[in-house]
């Protein structure tokens, strides 16, 4: 009665061997590639259990991924508020197996209390054969490159010395509300006004002090004008406020307002200071280019009648 082969010697049995040793391989080159991840990635099951999750949550989120194991859903709980909408409908929408690449940028609360910026990509996978075996997600910590999206933004739309609005967004905005007042019939104005005297500041005190009065009148603007009203500088000591759905009359009475309140304002490096108010408000043929003539105008006019005083043009 022959012997049957021993498998150590079978060529299949040494084919089947090396093939698993290669899988072996990959499982754990996959395992070590998955585990020094950077991403916060999420393999969901078919019944949306979570399968596998990349420790990095612990860092992203600071939870470890065992919270997210027992509680596939747990994510919806730290998404801020302002967002859960959108992310709520993103997994109704995308959440299926039907859905190919599908992404969404939100704001989580990290343990810590800290806001962290998250991007958000989710996808069906299949198998060879077209089964539907789960969905691949992947979360990544963007908090960086948003807070610098954020400063570009602030750098591109204000006085990097005072902090109030720059010509260039001044002007956007100007034309915007041109385009709603006409469209809707309803008023809007402008204030112009200027630090009187100021190169005396500059002169006697520093230029440096002369810095800080600027961002002093900035402050005391914003106190006095509306929340609807925007502030801007619209170059050295000249400064400009656009007032939505306002008429002549309270335009007059919020320029007289914010006059008196410089006035009567101790700075620390320049005791008292005094500003000339120009005041002008759309007319039924008026352009950009007509009212800001008109406001120009009128401060010039407030300026050479003494100063200190609110002029409508």
């Amino acid at each position: 009665m022959s012997q049957p082969k021993k498998c150590s010697y079978d060529e299949s049995c040494e084919d089947l061997r090396q093939r698993f040793e290669q899988l072996r391989r990959k499982e754990e080159l996959f395992k070590i590639m998955a585990e020094s991840s950077v991403d916060w990635d999420v393999w969901y099951g078919t019944r949306d259990q979570a399968v596998y999750i990349t420790p990095s949550c612990l860092d992203i989120t600071g939870y470890s991924r065992d919270v997210f194991y027992d509680d596939p859903h747990f994510i919806s709980s730290i998404v801020h508020p302002d967002d859960l909408e959108i992310f709520q409908e993103h997994r109704r929408l995308h959440y299926v197996k039907a859905t190919g690449p599908a992404e969404v940028t939100f704001r989580i609360f990290h343990k810590n209390g800290e806001v962290r910026w998250i991007w958000h990509q989710c996808q069906a996978v299949y198998s060879s054969d077209g089964t539907w075996i789960g969905r691949r997600t992947t979360n990544r910590d963007v908090t960086t490159l948003k807070q610098a999206e954020e400063q570009l933004q602030r750098l591109s739309t204000t006085d990097p010395l005072t902090g109030a609005y720059n010509r260039r967004m001044f002007m956007d905005l100007l034309v915007r509300e041109l385009q709603r007042a006409s469209r809707y019939g309803e008023p809007f104005s402008l204030l112009m006004f200027d630090i009187d005297h100021f190169k005396r500041i500059n002169d006697q005190y520093g230029h440096n002090a002369g810095d800080r009065v600027l961002q002093e009148v900035v402050r005391l603007s914003m106190e006095t004008i509306r929340q609807a009203d925007t502030l801007a500088r619209w170059g050295g000591e000249e400064f400009m406020v656009l007032l939505p759905r306002t008429g002549g009359d309270m335009a007059h009475a919020l320029g007289e307002r914010l006059r008196l309140r410089i006035a009567e304002h101790a700075f620390v490096d320049a005791d008292h200071l005094t500003v000339s108010v120009g005041v002008t408000s759309l007319g039924r043929v008026d352009s950009i280019d007509s009212l800001l003539k008109r406001v120009d105008e009128a401060l010039y006019t407030a300026k050479e009648s003494g100063r200190n005083r609110v002029v409508t043009g």
